[in-house]
């Protein structure tokens, strides 16, 4: 089963939205997904954003609507990505609106799968521009996206043995010592392979 996760970025940067199994909204993403003519199967957060019309709409309309206090360990996104592994058992999570206008909430956005390790190669983040995808460490085959022949290599953590082959700029193994990202690098098949032996990278596809 595919999802797709709606976080409270900017509309304008969404991509064009496509057919998933599951839709997921935080807080204003499910909002965002209603006023689109979409209801949600599954609203989280502490709704802290809507007003009262906004919050009692939402409620009427979406089957499965979990209220959190604004004081809490985990964000409503993290708590949103707990709930569509473990409750509804989804296979990929795709999330959109995690970029845009509050810049340290696109940064803890963008390292959001490294916090569950155990289903970070299962999750994309996905904008207008932007395509990521998260890698644990082995040996992977990196396939072209459509429309993004870009891309960048970030290192989220220190990484050891990193190596790329058959992209237009390839890297022996090398030892990373701390994190930083690789960028304007760019396909030169369907694919190229990345491996490494640990750590944490993500693949950031791009077009301008």
């Amino acid at each position: 089963m595919k999802a797709l996760a709606v976080l409270g970025g900017p509309v304008n940067l969404w991509p064009q939205l496509t057919k998933y199994d599951l839709m997921m909204g935080a807080d204003r993403g499910a909002l965002f997904l209603k006023e689109k003519g979409i209801i949600a199967d599954l609203a989280i957060g502490d709704f802290d954003s809507l007003s009262k019309q906004e919050f009692k709409d939402l409620t009427n309309q979406v089957p499965d609507v979990r209220i959190y206090n604004p004081v809490k360990d985990l964000t409503d996104s993290e708590e949103l990505i707990k709930a569509a592994f473990i409750d509804y058992g989804v296979d990929y999570l795709t999330i959109i609106g995690w970029s845009g206008a509050r810049f340290d909430h696109t940064q803890v956005n963008f390292h959001l799968p490294c916090r569950f390790p155990e289903y970070a190669e299962k999750i994309s983040l996905l904008d207008k521009n932007n395509l990521i995808h998260y890698y644990l460490p082995g040996k992977h085959q990196v396939k072209l996206e459509a429309g993004f022949k870009y891309f960048g290599i970030s290192c989220l953590t220190k990484v050891k043995q990193l190596e790329l082959a058959g992209s237009k700029y390839e890297l022996a193994a090398t030892d990373i010592e701390k994190a930083m990202t690789f960028s304007s690098n760019e396909f030169v098949g369907d694919s190229f392979s990345l491996s490494f032996s640990e750590g944490r990278v993500a693949v950031i596809y791009s077009h301008d």
